[in-house]
């Protein structure tokens, strides 16, 4: 286990070893995904649909160098500092929404955010795990709550590098909601393997061994996936379009968390939420008994409370007529709000239960508020019952 002399240091060196992972498997990644586009075109499709691949399959052959030399760069910059300042302005958050001024946001950018926010999704979907463990483990050597919200390590972070450096070199929205299955699957394995390793870096310099390594079953493609001798980055190699069987073990959370693969009726309904019950329970054992209700702590409730009044005035007051077109509540701001209302809640919570469960009300409302197929009038609305439901 690290002393307090050098925690710190040990911390940057691990930030350092997953950014370096990342930039020696990004290549890889890329041709992953150039392989499953063309995957893609060859499949049988309406005449539409095959035009529009045809067209984002040419465009990333076009591009695919300089959207990866446009990831590589941003990622660079984090190799000392461990943070990525936003490009321009609006790709990633502020460490704090609070006191920022409202502006008009165009359609591209909020669009840009969805997508960004999508593909985040997809990471934590596959390695919410892992990264909760490499999360735990930096912020005890850094002894504060809290990652930074600019953090490299973060999912959203990673996220909104790929899709900044999609658009920088010229690639269209269009084109990636056209890809979007397989850069989704190569991403969202790709971070899985970043966190996977740099948690058993970790573990091997002693910092909260107790906490297990989790099994990872690698895909063929990424087998070369190692640690160097110097605990700095590894490998990504022997990259093959996304056509594997998914038995892996994160497979049991894809199926709770992937709506779209879902039959719908209660039978169905009652073996998620079990299987929910199940998963969180084998990390939060206590988690079980919240199946017979218990009280929120007076702390937490405070908070709730807060928490609904803040929700309502911001909403009431976005919502009255002849404001300014900048200051109505748009996706991106929701989930910034979304998150830093969880962390807030998480301060007040007092036990581990009650960690999780605000956890799980805030991904399940994360997860309504980036479907596309509810109308943004609908996913407001929707905003307004995470207290309620939490309650």
């Amino acid at each position: 286990m690290a002393t307090d002399a050098n925690s710190m240091a040990l911390a940057a060196k691990a930030r350092r070893s997953y950014v370096e992972g990342l930039l020696n498997g990004l290549p890889s990644v890329v041709q992953a995904v150039d392989q499953g586009a063309r995957l893609l075109l060859s499949q049988v499709a309406e005449p539409p649909i095959a035009a529009r691949r045809r067209d984002a399959v040419e465009d990333l052959r076009k591009a695919s160098t300089f959207w990866l030399n446009s990831a590589i760069n941003m990622l660079r910059g984090a190799l000392i500092s461990g943070t990525v300042s936003a490009s321009r302005p609006g790709d990633l958050p502020l460490p704090s929404g609070r006191g920022a001024n409202f502006s008009l946001v165009d359609n591209e950018t909020i669009e840009g955010e969805i997508l960004s926010s999508r593909l985040a999704l997809a990471m934590m979907d596959r390695a919410s795990w892992e990264f909760t463990d490499l999360r735990s483990r930096i912020t005890m050597l850094e002894r504060r709550e809290e990652l930074d919200a600019n953090d490299v390590l973060r999912p959203h972070v990673l996220a909104r590098i790929v899709t900044t450096a999609w658009r920088t070199a010229g690639l269209s929205n269009d084109a990636w909601n056209t890809l979007q299955s397989v850069l989704h699957d190569e991403f969202a394995h790709f971070a899985e393997e970043a966190y996977h390793e740099t948690n058993r870096w970790l573990i091997h310099q002693r910092v909260l061994p107790e906490i297990d390594l989790r099994p990872l079953i690698r895909r063929s493609r990424n087998s070369a996936w190692t640690t160097s001798s110097t605990g700095s980055g590894f490998a990504h190699s022997s990259a093959h379009p996304a056509d594997a069987a998914r038995s892996e073990v994160h497979e049991e959370t894809r199926m709770m968390t992937r709506a779209a693969g879902l039959v719908r009726g209660a039978d169905h309904a009652e073996a998620v939420l079990g299987r929910l019950n199940r998963l969180i329970g084998r990390q939060l054992p206590e988690f079980v008994n919240t199946q017979q209700t218990r009280p929120a702590s007076p702390a937490l409730k405070s908070a709730i409370s807060d928490a609904q009044q803040g929700i309502a005035r911001r909403l009431s007051a976005a919502s009255v007529p002849g404001r300014l077109a900048g200051s109505q509540v748009s996706t991106p701001m929701l989930l910034e709000e979304l998150h830093q209302r969880k962390q807030a809640l998480k301060q007040a919570a007092t036990t581990p239960v009650e960690r999780a469960t605000i956890e799980i009300v805030a991904l399940l409302f994360q997860s309504i508020l980036t479907e596309e197929r509810i109308p943004a009038s609908v996913r407001v609305w929707f905003a307004r019952l995470q207290m309620p439901v939490l309650r």
